[in-house]
């Protein structure tokens, strides 16, 4: 065979070879690529689920809030549902002046250990979360506490110049309210403009915070009521 003929061979061969390579890698079904990401939703529990946890665990907030104040901590602590039943206690500073260091996190962790003890719970049940934002933890999952919420609409009414009233939470296996109980009396009626106002607001600061408006009731009373 003569060698111009060797060379044509080699030439189709490399042409060939190129042209399956070529289709190999533009054809999307063989190309090596990443599949899509996978996000795991969280598992969502009814508000009945909700309310006897809330209720068990809820208790130990109050002297929880007291040791870290004796402790010079100014802190806001709220307590979520997690997917295995287990609660999470959430942990943040009201502001931020300087962040809470390595020491003083430890030092908060060993002073909710400590009470858990006190209240025969096991510790292994609760995952502890302290953070250095001043926000509201962006987890609206299944809480069983608002206080964080609380915190920032009573702020957002007194920067309205709105005063005189009481604002707390409620958890029970209805649902979950935010109630804003006005100290100076009003006309469900009459005053419909001033708790559309109110209600705007808090609405605002909830939706802000990437909770639903819908699922978390915001009720506007008399202090008496």
């Amino acid at each position: 065979m003569s060698k111009k003929k060797y060379f044509k061979i080699g030439i189709l061969s490399l042409l060939l070879l190129s042209s399956a390579l070529f289709v190999f890698l533009w054809n999307p079904s063989t190309n090596f690529t990443e599949g899509p990401e996978t996000t795991v939703e969280p598992l969502i529990f009814s508000s009945k689920e909700l309310a006897p946890y809330a209720e068990e665990y809820g208790r130990i907030v109050p002297n929880l809030l007291i040791d870290l104040g004796r402790k010079g901590y100014r802190v806001n602590v709220d307590l979520s549902l997690l997917d295995d039943e287990n609660i999470e206690i959430l942990i943040k500073k009201y502001e931020i002046v300087e962040d809470l260091k390595p020491n003083e996190i430890k030092e908060i962790e060993q002073l909710v250990n400590n009470l858990l003890k006190e209240y025969n719970f096991d510790p292994a049940m609760f995952k502890i979360d302290v953070s250095n934002d001043t926000q509201p933890i962006l987890k609206t999952a299944n809480r069983l506490s608002y206080r964080d919420l609380t915190e920032y609409i009573f702020v957002e009414l007194a920067d309205k110049g709105i005063e005189g009233f009481n604002i707390n939470y409620k958890v029970s296996s209805e649902g979950s309210e935010i109630i804003i109980k006005l100290g100076e009396p009003f006309d469900e009626t009459k005053d419909q403009r001033r708790i559309k106002e109110i209600k705007d607001v808090a609405d605002s600061v909830l939706r802000k915070n990437n909770f639903n408006p819908d699922t978390l009731q915001v009720i506007v009373s008399n202090l008496k009521n």
